[in-house]
This record gives structure tokens, C-alpha cells and sequence, in this order.
């Protein structure tokens, strides 16, 4: 089963996805997380991040998710609303406060973080070393489970407040030597 533990922090239930039945697929699993980290950063204030503004979810390439993606729209976190948008080029990433970067674009991923520098963009990815190109967090299977890791040192770097729930259930992933 692919239920992950950032579901309960600290003895309380997080909000998860309609979408997500008895027995979700990764990629339910997958958006979920995405819902889920993002109601523990914190942004700095400027980066649309007003009470008013959405929280905008992106995905940079192929969608991976389909339908399961739309399900988190509308959902609120920390009081505001989820916009979700399907972008292009990472020059359209400014406009997102989480950013997944697909497996379609594995090869650009340190020119995406790279063109971001200090923007105020959670990056997610579930490509290969993907912290360790410059990502935020990368998600990845371990013994069927969907597990992640952080670079905190990016978000830092960014402007971006991960919260210390969230880094102590990051797991070190994956070498691929």
C-alpha cells in the first residue's frame, strides 16, 4: 500500500485528496504529497503569498498525474485556495509557489533550478538525484513506497521555510551509482 506517513504528523491528520480511494496509485499518493508539503513551508511575504492569492501548483512537462492533479484544485492551504497550471518553460515558473518538474524534463532540471536562482519556488520531482541537481525535494519508491528527501540548503536558498515535521519524516534516498 502506498499510504505515506506524512499523512500524520504529530498526531494529526492531514487533509488528503478526494481523489484518493481505498487503494490510491502512486501518482494519488504522488499528488497528495505535493498537497501536503506545501501546508508545511512558508513563504516569504511578497511571493504571492497574500491571503487573497492561490497557491499555485505547476507542473513543467508532461503531466504524470492526469486527472489526479485537478483534484487538489480549489482545496485551500493556509487559508487560501489551490490553482493548479500546466506551464511550458521555466520562465513561466515565477508564478508558482510549487513547482513539480516532470520525468519528461530530467535533462533540463538544473537549468529550471538554475533559472529560478532565488525565487520563491518549492521544486518537486520524482526524477533521479534530483536534490542533488538543485531540487527541493525529490520523491521516490522505497520497497514500493513513496518516499522523500530535502534538500533544505535550496529551499533556504530560495527564501523558502520547510517545516521541521516535514524535514524529520525526509528520508535520505536512493544512491544510483
Amino acid at each position: 500500500m502506498f499510504l505515506p506517513a506524512v499523512f500524520l504528523l504529530a498526531g494529526c491528520c492531514l487533509a488528503a485528496p478526494a481523489a484518493l480511494a481505498a487503494e490510491p496509485t502512486e501518482n494519488d499518493v504522488k499528488v497528495a504529497y505535493l498537497f501536503n508539503f506545501a501546508q508545511f513551508v512558508d513563504w516569504p511575504s511578497g511571493a504571492g503569498a497574500g491571503a487573497d492569492d492561490a497557491v499555485n501548483f505547476c507542473v513543467i512537462g508532461g503531466n504524470p498525474f492526469g486527472r489526479t492533479l485537478y483534484s487538489i484544485q480549489g482545496k485551500t492551504i493556509k487559508n487560501r485556495k489551490v490553482a493548479v497550471s500546466l506551464i511550458n518553460a521555466a520562465a513561466e515558473a515565477s508564478q508558482c509557489q510549487v513547482l513539480f518538474i516532470s520525468r519528461s524534463e530530467r535533462q533540463q532540471v538544473r537549468h529550471i533550478t538554475g533559472q529560478l536562482g532565488r525565487k520563491p519556488v518549492l521544486t518537486i520531482s520524482d526524477t533521479e538525484d534530483f536534490v542533488q541537481a538543485g531540487g527541493m525535494i525529490g520523491m521516490f519508491l522505497d520497497d514500493g513506497r513513496v518516499q522523500f528527501e530535502i534538500n533544505n540548503a535550496a529551499a533556504e536558498h530560495a527564501g523558502l521555510k520547510i517545516s521541521s515535521h516535514l524535514l524529520r519524516l525526509a528520508k535520505k534516498g536512493p544512491r544510483h551509482d
